[in-house]
Formats: C-alpha cells, sequence, structure tokens
C-alpha cells in the first residue's frame, strides 16, 4: 500500500479509537483494520466502482457481527475521508455517502437479523423447559415464527434434548398453536409421551395431592 495510504488506515484506525463507546467498538476496530485497507485503497483509486460498496457492505455486517454500536456504523466512513483528506488525498462527497450508505444499510440489516435469531435462540432447549421431576418436563411452545420449516428445526431440536436428557413424559402448552403440534410430533418420534396438562397418574401428581391433602 502507498504510503499515503497507509498513513490514511492508521489515522482512521485512531479517529475511530476517539468515536468508540463500548468494548465491542474497539474490537470491531481491530478486525475490520484488513477489509478497511481495501476501502481506503478503493476510496482514493475508484471511488464508484462496485467492489467499494461491496465492501463497505461487508463492514457493516461484520460491524453488527462484532456488536459495535450504531454510532461508531454511522460514523466510521466519515472518519475514514477525514483521514483521506488529512493525507493529501480527496474524495468526491457523492462517493463517500454512498460508501456511508452502504455501511449503515448492512449493518442495520445485520443487527436486525442477530437480533431476531438471537430471540428464537431463547426458546430452544432448554430455555423453553422447566424440569418436573427426572422423566417428566413441562415445555413452552410459544416459538414466535409461524415459519414452517424454522418450527420443524426448532421442534425436533427441543425434543433431541428432552430425549438425550432422559425425560420420558413433557407437558406441552403453548399460544402459538402450530408450534404446539410440531412439537408434539417431534416428541412421538423420540418416543416422549405428551401431555396437555399433568396427568393424574404420574408420579409428581400424586406428589402434589398428597402435599394438598396434608394442607387441609
Amino acid at each position: 500500500m502507498h504510503s499515503a495510504l497507509t498513513q490514511a488506515l492508521d489515522d482512521w484506525t485512531r479517529r475511530c479509537g476517539l468515536r468508540a463507546i463500548v468494548n465491542h467498538d474497539h474490537e470491531a476496530i481491530a478486525a475490520s483494520v484488513v477489509l478497511r485497507s481495501l476501502i481506503v485503497d478503493l476510496l482514493a483509486t475508484d471511488p464508484f466502482a462496485r467492489d467499494l460498496a461491496h465492501a463497505c457492505a461487508r463492514l457493516g455486517a461484520m460491524l453488527a457481527a462484532h456488536q459495535a454500536s450504531a454510532s461508531l456504523a454511522a460514523a466510521i466512513i466519515g472518519c475514514g475521508s477525514s483521514a483521506l483528506f488529512d493525507s493529501g488525498l480527496r474524495v468526491p462527497e457523492s462517493a463517500i455517502a454512498l460508501a456511508a450508505s452502504a455501511v449503515v444499510e448492512s449493518f442495520d440489516c445485520a443487527s436486525r437479523a442477530a437480533e431476531q435469531t438471537r430471540g428464537l435462540q431463547s426458546w430452544s432447549y432448554p430455555g423453553c423447559a422447566v424440569r418436573l421431576t427426572a422423566t417428566i418436563v413441562a415445555l413452552s411452545a410459544s416459538y414466535p415464527d409461524d415459519d414452517s420449516e424454522s418450527l420443524v428445526e426448532w421442534a425436533e431440536g427441543v425434543a433431541r434434548g428432552v430425549h438425550h436428557d432422559g425425560y420420558r413424559h413433557a407437558i406441552v402448552a403453548g399460544c402459538n398453536e402450530k408450534a404446539v403440534r410440531e412439537l408434539r410430533d417431534a416428541l412421538t418420534i423420540f418416543a416422549v409421551e405428551t401431555h396437555d396438562r399433568l396427568p393424574p397418574h404420574l408420579p409428581i401428581a400424586e406428589s402434589l395431592r398428597g402435599i394438598r391433602r396434608r394442607r387441609k
């Protein structure tokens, strides 16, 4: 890389560091050095190249993957532009605007996708389970997605976990009727008996009745 571009990249990193507001920002800045070196080169030599848009979109996704702040995502191209300017390299404002837009849009899309994924993962096993006895488990089937493929994958994962932990009975309930059906079907495949509520013949039900009688 040309010495002026190397200087610009170093200055870009420094400027980004000043904009960092959370630890994840510093991690993202360090992780993006190679990609930002490509962006610096493209901004200086071919600012309207399609490869620049792709590189900026990758940068936005990388920032999101490292859980960087939206503030850094919004400012990072501006920091790079200022660094190039101070190194004597001028880039058209329209090219800077396009690059910044590509970063922010990609960051926003990737952040939303990651948030949705984290939300769905919270319903995976064992997060959706409450152990009642060594052989009985209660499962929440309120999985917040009606996509058939996603539901099947989720239900199979829960059923596999229930079977692996040795449960033979599962009380399945939830506000998503489709998820309830998928989970019951998956549990049946793994030879786990499903119930709408606690059946009276199960050991824990007998214990609960005994507790109630003693309280009376």
